[in-house]
């Protein structure tokens, strides 16, 4: 029961915040974070979905609080909380936090890590839609570097990887190319 398990999270954020623990603070509003959000994506109800990007904030910013150089819990958090941000079509604040996860993430993993694939593809999309069509491919590219160097056992969504190099094509009139995607 979702409700049952957001009221148990509350009071868990209750007591992290009243003995001042930004350790689990930030765990507790990530949660919650990621409840809401998966939430408001069953249910569409708009109140879920303005929850859950306040609890991504908050749960970043006690993150940063405690978290060492380079940390990839803030990485994923970032890279969740942008794709929020994405889905609402608010790509400008989502592009910083995403370019932040991307350099986080390529330090603790490196280039070939599926995770990286994922923000650069949603990297991609927001290049997309800022008409920035060069930065994209360059991303995608990447996307596909990644997936050629890891193999098919990876997380890595090919087919929107695809749909987005036709998209890009199609925005700079490739159309042959767009085809071939």
């Amino acid at each position: 029961n979702i409700d049952k398990a957001v009221e148990l999270l509350s009071i868990a954020l209750r007591t992290y915040k009243m003995k001042r623990n930004k350790h689990d603070t930030s765990k507790t509003y990530h949660a919650l974070a990621k409840l809401k959000a998966s939430s408001s994506a069953k249910s569409g109800v708009e109140l879920d979905h303005i929850a859950a990007l306040e609890c991504y904030e908050e749960a970043i910013k006690e993150r940063r609080k405690v978290a060492v150089l380079n940390d990839i819990v803030l990485a994923s958090m970032l890279y969740e909380y942008a794709t929020i941000l994405c889905a609402k079509s608010d790509y400008d604040t989502a592009m910083p936090l995403l370019e932040e996860a991307l350099r986080i993430q390529k330090v603790k993993k490196g280039l070939k890590d599926d995770q990286v694939a994922n923000i650069l593809l949603r990297t991609a999309e927001v290049h997309i839609h800022n008409g920035k069509y060069d930065a994209s491919l360059v991303s995608l590219e990447q996307v596909l570097f990644i997936h050629n160097a890891l193999g098919e056992a990876v997380d890595i969504d090919l087919g929107l990887c695809h749909h987005l190099l036709s998209s890009t094509y199609l925005a700079r009139g490739d159309y042959e190319k767009a085809v071939e995607s």
